[in-house]
Formats: C-alpha cells, sequence, structure tokens
C-alpha cells in the first residue's frame, strides 16, 4: 500500500487544538516560518520535525498520512 503525506493534517492538527501558527510553531520546536510552509505545501516536514509533532501533540504518525 501506497501512502502520502496528507497535507492538510497540519492545519486540522492545530485548529482542533485551536492554537495560533506561533503556539503550535513553539510546542513543535519549529519556526513559524516553517510551519507556514508546511500549511501552503510548499514543503513537508522532515521525520525529524514530524516526530516532534507526534511527541509534542501526542498523535499517531498514521494521522498525518493517506493511501494512494
Amino acid at each position: 500500500m501506497k501512502t502520502r503525506f496528507k497535507r492538510s493534517a497540519i492545519v486540522e492538527l492545530r485548529n482542533s487544538l485551536n492554537m495560533s501558527q506561533l503556539q503550535f510553531a513553539r510546542a513543535a520546536g519549529t519556526s513559524r516560518q516553517m510551519l507556514d510552509k508546511w500549511e501552503k505545501g510548499d514543503c513537508n516536514p522532515g521525520i525529524e520535525s514530524l516526530l516532534k509533532i507526534i511527541n509534542a501533540f501526542d498523535v499517531p504518525i498514521s494521522y498525518f498520512f493517506i493511501s494512494v
């Protein structure tokens, strides 16, 4: 089964937590500018960044991927 990164997942997670980009970025250990790029789909978070998000917000890695 092939999967791809679900670009909307970060926005959905941040909105569900009612957090600003700055609040989310700080909690995830990244910059607001990088978070903005991820949310716009300009680039995807690397594995280290994704692991920080997963650990900070206690979500499964599968939350960020969809089957294609």
